[in-house]
Formats: structure tokens, sequence, C-alpha cells
């Protein structure tokens, strides 16, 4: 997969980042939902087109997964990946999982899979989820993510200001970030 939007924006601003996972549709059933009847076929196709657009933008593959994925499992997959030291891995290789290979992330299988691509041990990542390891830490991101109002994924908030909803041109962060560093430069002259 080509360079990530985030990781073309560190080159041009200093930035620090934190992911944190939010389940934007936790009743999706854990072996996903069919698109299909779920959304408009209009909107389907002009969100389809936008995301086609973004990935172009930015060198990246594009095959989505036809179904709603349940990401309970991922996101907790993401925290033992956190906790192990491999969290960039695993999330660019969950992203993969989803965009350019159209897998259920959903899926015990995809996550084991996804965790050994990343340089971790499925087996023990899926050990750690079924203990509920990380139960706690993710109901605080929910509700993290209740409380600042994010209504869809991904969410950028920057400097607990600004949000940034959605696969955005990349245009959209720069003017951000470059008004950020405007704002910095003001308070600090």
């Amino acid at each position: 997969m080509g360079k990530g939007l985030v990781d073309s924006l560190h080159n041009e601003f200093d930035i620090e980042e934190t992911w944190l996972g939010f389940e934007i549709h936790p009743e999706t059933p854990p072996g996903g939902a069919d698109l299909s009847g779920r959304y408009d076929p209009d909107d389907m196709a002009q969100m389809k087109a936008m995301l086609a657009r973004r990935a172009e933008e930015l060198g990246l593959p594009y095959n989505p997964s036809p179904i709603l994925a349940n990401s309970a499992l991922a996101l907790a997959g993401a925290e033992y990946a956190r906790d192990n030291g491999r969290f960039p891995e695993f999330h660019r290789e969950m992203l993969e999982a989803v965009f350019a290979r159209g897998q259920n992330i959903g899926l015990r299988e995809v996550i084991a899979e996804t965790a050994d691509r990343a340089g971790l041990d499925g087996k023990e990542m899926l050990k750690a989820i079924d203990e509920n390891r990380y139960e706690e830490r993710l109901k605080k991101s929910q509700d993290l993510g209740h409380e600042l109002r994010v209504t869809g994924v991904p969410t950028f908030i920057i400097n607990d200001r600004y949000a940034i909803v959605g696969a955005q041109p990349i245009e959209t962060f720069r003017q951000i970030f470059g008004r950020v560093e405007e704002e910095a430069g003001q308070t600090s002259a």
C-alpha cells in the first residue's frame, strides 16, 4: 500500500497522533451486514466514487468489502497490537484488509491473518480478545467518541478544536494544519 494520509502530512507538519477505536455501528452482527439494502444505492455509489478518488490521490489500492463489517474484533486487536508495539503495522494491515483486499474484519480468521501480517501472533491476539483484556479500554474510547460527538470514521480531531470527518481530500488537512500553525505562531509572538 502506498503512503497514507498521515504519513504524507508528517513530512509537512509536526504532528503527534493518537488513534482511538470507535464503533460507528456496534449493532452490526458478528458476520457483518449486507450494504445493498442498508443505504440508498445512489448514496453508496457516490461514497464509493469519493473513496476511490481519495485512494487514487494517495496512490492506494481500493477494492472494498461489499459488506458492513462488525469492527469489535479489529478494535480489540488494535489494542493488543498497541500493547505489543505493533500498532502502526496492524493498523495499516487492517486498512489494507478492508479497503484493498475487501475482507470482512469481523471474522476471527481475518483478524488472526492480519495480526500475522503485522508481525504479531494471531493466535495470541485472539486469546487476548477472548479474555476481554481490552474491554474497559475500548469502553473508555467509545465513551470519549460519544463525548466528542464522533459521527463517522475516521474522525480527525485537531488541537481539540477542529474536526475532520471521513475520507477528505489531503488539501483539507493541509488547510487545517496550516491554520493551526498560524494560530500557534500568533500566540507565541
